[in-house]
């Protein structure tokens, strides 16, 4: 019961202000009884029974209402939903570890301007990551990020052995930005919905060690870059696992990416992308010959024919 500690104060004034309610209630139907003022009123309430008999005047029942609503409107603003967090914050000079457990953002922000050692730990549901100029992020040991929208870094991102994971997730977030130069250990572009990924024209992504791209047949991933007419990059190292992709202005600065298969979107702009790769398209060249030999290959090839002419007009 997350909202019991936060009300604890105003849960112990209501009971207060219950008890010395009943202990007026009790002296003011007491001398009204004896007095005979006025009739008896039946009170009733939900979950517990009072049908005692009470008797007010009009002035205490006004005094009781204020009372009772007051005190109900103190309660209910009391149990109000607490606001959603907005972002978890890291300072600068200061250092968060998860210590190997999970961190559930709800669609919070992480915003580094100290440094995050994920130590085998995970933060899920994070709508954003911000790495400020000074943060850092390390992966040494290894860990997890699932980022349903943005990624920008003006800091450091340590790969190490992690692991990123841009996600859907349309309460976060419906769609992602890609910003700064990062090396990823291993990252992946996932979608069922054809959510559209759009990196910084310029910008450059590392995959030191897997990649992967992965959209439906009916609605392709999208990664475009942000600016029609200059390419961003991804120059991927290690594995690659690519499917139902829609790249436009794309380059690949690393291994070909997607040789063999068909860019969905049929006017994307890409370079080094699907289609065959340059190992696959190269041509088996024959050797040029020599002056020398190609002297030789053409006398040897002109007497054999005068020899063969000759042949046939002796007798």
């Amino acid at each position: 019961m997350p909202y019991l500690k936060k009300c604890k104060w105003h849960i112990r004034l209501l009971w207060y202000s219950y008890y010395i309610l009943s202990y007026k209630l009790l002296h003011m139907t007491t001398a009204n009884l004896k007095n005979k003022q006025l009739p008896l009123v039946r009170v009733h309430a939900r979950n517990c029974d009072l049908s005692g008999a009470f008797a007010f005047r009009r002035s205490s029942l006004r005094r009781l209402n204020r009372l009772i609503i007051s005190a109900l409107a103190l309660l209910l603003g009391c149990l109000a939903p607490l606001p959603a967090l907005a972002a978890f914050e890291v300072p600068a000079g200061t250092t968060v570890s998860t210590g190997g457990g999970l961190f559930d953002l709800a669609c919070a922000d992480l915003r580094v301007a100290g440094t995050v050692n994920l130590d085998n730990g995970q933060f899920i549901n994070v709508r954003a990551v911000n790495i400020l100029a000074g943060g850092v992020i390390n992966g040494s040991g290894g860990g997890v990020i699932s980022v349903a929208g943005n990624w920008s870094n003006s800091g450091s991102f340590i790969a190490a052995n992690s692991t990123v994971n841009f996600i859907d997730n349309t309460a976060c977030a419906p769609a992602a930005t890609i910003s700064g130069n990062t090396s990823f250990a291993n990252v992946s572009f996932a979608s069922t919905l054809g959510k559209t990924y759009t990196f910084v024209a310029g910008s450059t992504q590392t995959m030191l060690g897997g990649l992967t791209v992965s959209g439906t047949a009916a609605m392709p991933i999208v990664l475009a870059s942000s600016m029609p007419g200059q390419y961003a990059n991804f120059n991927s190292i290690g594995a690659q696992r690519i499917s139902n992709a829609s790249v436009d202005w794309m380059a690949a600065t690393g291994n070909w990416l997607a040789a063999g298969l068909m860019n969905r979107n049929l006017n994307g702009n890409v370079l080094r992308w699907f289609g065959q790769s340059e190992a696959q398209s190269e041509a088996q060249i024959v050797p040029a010959l020599s002056l020398t030999t190609l002297v030789l290959l053409i006398s040897l090839m002109i007497g054999s024919g005068l020899w063969l002419r000759r042949k046939q007009h002796l007798p």
